[in-house]
């Protein structure tokens, strides 16, 4: 249950072996934040956003991280997301979403080698934006029904992306 919610997770510089989980269900504002600062060169951080959602948000930021990973899943309402993870090699991030006004991004800069990047986004006002600079990165978008569009843009060499999109504006 969640009215007015919100959450906010921060985990101080220099964290090792960091994990952060945020639940929220609907019924309420939503809002949710994932901080993690200067993680371990060797890896250890993992974030998680769930929201079921009303009029929803969600933020995941992981700074100087390895080998690191980041989710968001949303359901239904206003939707919104963002994953960023600065200076990550071999990160992965997701942002699924499910109904409702959509929005996402994904940024991980600025060295991202190896990184995976997935953006699902099903029926309604989909966008979805992703950056991503470095070598050998793979992005996904997949979007579904109504507004749709997708703005990747990979930077570096060997990378590939595949963008699907069904019906409406694309």
């Amino acid at each position: 249950y969640s009215d007015n919610s919100t959450a906010t997770i921060t985990q101080a510089p220099n964290t090792h072996n960091d994990t952060a989980l945020i639940d929220q269900l609907g019924a309420g504002n939503s809002n949710a934040t994932i901080t993690q600062q200067n993680t371990s060169l060797t890896g250890g951080s993992v974030a998680t956003i769930n929201q079921q959602s009303d009029s929803s948000s969600a933020t995941i930021t992981q700074n100087l991280s390895h080998n690191t990973l980041a989710t968001i899943n949303q359901l239904g309402n206003a939707n919104t997301a963002s994953i960023s993870q600065d200076d990550t090699w071999n990160a992965s991030a997701t942002i699924n979403q499910d109904g409702s006004g959509h929005n996402a991004s994904i940024n991980m800069v600025p060295v991202s080698d190896g990184s995976h990047a997935t953006v699902n986004q099903y029926g309604t006002n989909q966008t979805a934006m992703v950056d991503i600079h470095g070598t050998s990165n793979n992005v996904t978008v997949t979007q579904d029904g109504d507004a749709n569009r997708a703005d990747v843009r990979l930077n570096g060499h060997h990378n590939s992306s595949n963008v699907s999109q069904n019906g409406t504006g694309n």
